[in-house]
């Protein structure tokens, strides 16, 4: 599918990967309709996950969640207008970027800006398409699983690979804490400190 002259592929949402305890960020895991081969993991907060396995799983509370407001307000109210489909569309400097687009009754498109858990969440919920960037899903996604992480994408998850992180040089260490800390991944940065303090205490006894 082209969305502005760009080529998609549409993708589903198998599951979301549990964290350690409920301070930490979940896994929300992204693979393309149709195909095993190749995954793309992104941390979302704990309210986001719930909404999303609420979703995948049919089993939504009985008070209405945040994501449900704007499809549920189309469908109620705003009758002549329907939400389209969803679309994360590119990625800088750590964060994803994703739109809901809108249908109004001339046949013409507005698109939201939106968080990407906040767009599967809602597209769950109103059984609509979600796409990816196409060219972003070949630079972004991993083969058969979670893969190699990669510290320029600190929204992939890559704290269950300390060694891999102690490979990062200090600066690099630097970024992604800056990132961690923006994005309110406490814990995680706490892991991130920890490598840059010994890597300066190394550099010190050197």
């Amino acid at each position: 599918m082209k969305i502005n002259d760009e080529e998609y592929i549409e993708v589903v949402v198998p599951e979301v990967s549990g964290a350690s305890n409920a301070s930490e960020a979940f896994s929300m895991i992204l693979a393309e309709k149709g195909a095993t081969d190749n995954y793309l993991p992104i941390l979302i907060g704990l309210n986001e996950a719930r909404a999303i396995i609420a979703e995948i799983h049919n089993s939504l509370p009985f008070r209405p969640l945040t994501h449900t407001l704007l499809p549920d307000l189309l469908f109620k109210i705003i009758t002549d207008y329907a939400i389209e489909f969803v679309s994360i569309d590119s990625y800088d400097s750590g964060i994803y970027y994703a739109s809901v687009v809108i249908k109004s009754p001339d046949n013409t498109f507005s698109k939201l800006d939106a968080r990407p858990s906040d767009a599967v969440a809602i597209a769950l919920h109103s059984v609509v398409p979600i796409y990816f960037n196409k060219r972003l899903w070949e630079e972004q996604s991993f083969s058969n699983g979670l893969g190699k992480k990669t510290w320029l994408n600190p929204l992939v998850d890559p704290y269950k690979d300390p060694d891999f992180l102690k490979t990062l040089t200090i600066g690099e260490l630097r970024e992604l804490l800056e990132v961690d800390i923006e994005n309110e991944l406490y814990e995680h940065a706490a892991i991130i400190q920890k490598i840059i303090n010994e890597k300066e205490e190394e550099g010190k006894v050197s």
